[in-house]
């Protein structure tokens, strides 16, 4: 488990899927929220979307994202990162998960302490959009054995 401190929180991150009882980020989706706040992906596609997340998460995480593992292979085709945000003033906390799939990005969770969390994760990720940490994850598809790669080569998001 990854933890760091950033816009007031206390975060945990971890591999893993949303936790029990999560809904998804509905209106707007967490592809657009993503798009209209950081300018240049707005015309990204799903799969660069994911890699900018997996980019920021390792910033943020201080390079260490890839400890969560660096290759996957689940019985779906998605993998996710599970984070929770723990508030240092009144130690209120809500927890969700940034889910990558081949076709699109997306976000559920559990909004038990924290009212509007993911826009708290949106924040967190957009603060400094362009700071990214070296970071390759790969993910093989159950079904085709084929994998897709996710992260920042250190000159470009991996398309």
């Amino acid at each position: 488990m990854r933890q760091f401190s950033e816009l007031g929180y206390d975060w945990q991150l971890c591999e893993g899927l949303p936790p029990a009882g999560s809904s998804e980020c509905q209106t707007p989706t967490f592809e657009q929220a993503v798009r209209d706040a950081v300018p240049f992906l707005a015309k990204s596609s799903a799969h660069e979307l994911a890699s900018w997340v997996v980019a920021r998460l390792a910033y943020l995480t201080s390079g260490s994202l890839e400890l969560e593992g660096k290759e996957f292979s689940h019985d779906s085709d998605e993998v996710g990162y599970r984070l929770k945000a723990t508030r240092r003033s009144d130690a209120a906390s809500a927890q969700g998960a940034i889910m990558l799939a081949p076709s699109r990005v997306y976000f559920a969770c559990v909004e038990a302490g924290l009212s509007n969390f993911p826009f708290i994760v949106l924040e967190l990720l957009s603060q400094f959009p362009r700071d990214y940490e070296k970071c390759v994850i790969r993910i093989r598809e159950p079904e085709s054995k084929n994998s897709r790669r996710y992260g920042w080569d250190g000159y470009s998001l991996i398309r």
